[in-house]
């Protein structure tokens, strides 16, 4: 069998930056289909610009419907498995990205952070929970995870996030946790 060589014009180190049809040998290759318009359903976009993001971990994309015209971002990232979460009263569930980035999104309604940003931090959290090597870990742990995140992020979110995860009771908790932030630098 012969072997194909890839000319450097069609390797990009992120990726192949030309569309399936104008590659010499398309039956190679198993590209991903195409993305549908969230705006009209159809299936005949381009992208307009690519870019890392997350550390390199996510692959941002402009993309343009050709049938509407209206225009999206799409984040790409690597599927990994991730530990089961073993919550307080014992029981098992698998991890929940949307759930933990709906919490996050709670916290940070009407502040100033990005959704790259965002992104970012969740990245972050999975990269360290993966980086446990445990099937399991407590919910607990991502709790602290988050709080740690929100903290970098904004301190407003941090402590509105504290406020439910810790069950602040009272005005009291709510101080002595602010005047902690204000003490502690910001862990990076």
């Amino acid at each position: 069998m012969d072997q194909v060589i890839i000319p450097s014009v069609y390797r990009k180190p992120y990726g192949l930056s030309c569309h399936r049809d104008a590659l010499p040998w398309p039956s190679l290759f198993l590209l991903p289909a195409t993305m549908h318009c969230p705006f009209c359903g159809a299936n005949d976009t381009k992208v307009i610009d690519s870019r890392l993001v997350a550390e390199g971990e996510q692959v941002r994309r402009r993309r343009e419907c050709l049938a509407c015209g209206e225009r999206f971002t799409t984040f790409e990232t690597a599927e990994l498995v991730l530990p089961r979460l073993i919550k307080t009263d014992g029981s098992r569930q698998p991890f929940d990205e949307e759930k933990l980035r709906a919490g996050m999104q709670r916290a940070l309604e009407k502040r100033p952070v990005s959704v790259e940003r965002l992104e970012s931090s969740l990245v972050h959290i999975k990269h360290k929970l993966r980086a446990t090597g445990e099937r399991e870990v407590k919910s607990l742990v991502v709790g602290e995870l988050v709080m740690a995140e929100l903290q970098k992020l904004d301190e407003v979110a941090y402590i509105r996030f504290a406020s439910v995860y810790r069950r602040f009771q009272d005005l009291n908790e709510f101080r002595e946790e602010i005047d902690r932030l204000a003490r502690e630098p910001v862990k990076e």
